[in-house]
């Protein structure tokens, strides 16, 4: 969803278009351990010496799958994080193919893509449990809502 558009399920007029006041406490929970499941497993990642790279899309991948159906709130939270990790995945990647071509000069950039992504987790779990909806900072959106183009 576009910036500037409502979310499923918020109400149009309402002061803060990113709140969705339908999202109850369960559903809020299951979208924090979305994004919490996914920092727990990056953290993994980081601390394996990067072995773990896809540990992060895995986990995300898995609840939201096993979650989505239950509201548009967690469905959204669970496209959003995983698009988000998909993304950090390719950027990392490109980073990784870049560094043949730069004596691995971009491998630098690895540690401030992680702390990103380390950050955003937080604040998207944080959001989450407030009932707001969240997008990630430099997210391109491979799995788009459905209805959406």
């Amino acid at each position: 969803m576009p910036y500037g558009e409502s979310p499923p399920g918020s109400s149009v007029g309402s002061a803060n278009p990113m709140h969705d006041p339908l999202a109850e406490v369960g559903e809020r929970e299951t979208a924090r351990w979305i994004h919490l499941g996914t920092l727990i497993a990056v953290l993994i990642a980081i601390f394996s010496s990067g072995i773990g790279f896809p540990v992060p899309l895995l986990v995300t991948i898995i609840l939201w799958l096993a979650t989505k159906e239950k509201s548009p709130f967690v469905d959204d939270h669970g496209r959003e994080a995983l698009n988000f990790q998909i993304s950090v995945i390719a950027l990392s990647f490109l980073l990784l193919v870049g560094s043949v071509f730069t004596c691995g000069a971009s491998l630098v950039l690895l540690i401030p893509l992680q702390v990103v992504n380390l950050i955003a987790l937080i604040i998207a779990s944080v959001q989450a449990g407030k009932g707001n909806y969240y997008r990630y900072p430099v997210c391109l959106r491979f799995i788009k809502c459905p209805g959406q183009a």
